[in-house]
């Protein structure tokens, strides 16, 4: 559970381990920063898995950015889009109601695969983030803890470019089950990858349409 990770991988990390963890890394910022510290400290690394970044459709589009055939990126938006939660999942023994027992625990935790999938992109750009507005809300009457959240995302690089991501992400949406999709939007093209259909990348070049 995610509100048990800074504890444990600290402990993993003092007593000598290298760690690996599921997402999202902590609840909270200062957990983060004390997890980094402590993996400094003791010389061990922390890594997080983000599998949906090992498709090759995902690692195509990376390649085709890095190329620079598609020309600078500037706009990006992405969706993880679930259904489970509209309804009282967390009275009913679900697994992934743990989101939702507690002030500790977010459900649009979800949100983190959509940064990593734009990051994974735009990073060998040279592109960092840098800076975060989002929106979290509960829909779920009585419920503890978030089921929806909408953010905007800034990203630079050195040579005066900037991204903005607009992600979208929650268990309260009726239709979607897994629905994880990313789209980046460049100066000669774009590039869109959804989970739905994990092996195909769909590619607008010079105004054509192309499915790789």
């Amino acid at each position: 559970e995610t509100d048990k990770h800074h504890d444990n991988i600290t402990a993993a990390l003092q007593a000598g381990f290298h760690v690996v963890t599921d997402k999202p890394l902590t609840v909270t910022l200062d957990e983060a920063l004390a997890v980094w510290e402590a993996a400094k400290a003791t010389g061990r690394k922390v890594l997080t898995t983000f599998n949906h970044n090992t498709y090759a459709a995902v690692i195509h589009a990376q390649t085709l950015m890095s190329g620079g055939s598609i020309g600078i990126p500037h706009t990006a938006r992405c969706q993880f889009l679930q259904s489970w939660g509209m309804k009282a999942v967390e009275k009913q023994g679900v697994k992934q109601a743990w989101r939702f027992r507690g002030e500790r625990c977010c459900g649009p935790d979800i949100a983190s695969h959509e940064e990593r999938l734009i990051a994974f992109w735009l990073e060998p750009l040279g592109f960092r983030l840098q800076s975060v507005q989002a929106s979290c809300r509960t829909i779920m009457p009585g419920r503890v803890g978030d089921d929806m959240v909408a953010a905007t995302l800034i990203y630079r690089n050195d040579a005066g470019n900037a991204v903005s991501a607009y992600l979208l992400a929650g268990e309260m949406c009726a239709g979607h089950e897994d629905d994880l999709a990313g789209e980046v939007f460049c100066s000669a093209g774009s590039l869109a990858w959804s989970h739905l259909r994990p092996y195909e990348l769909k590619a607008f070049v010079d105004g054509k349409e192309l499915r790789l």
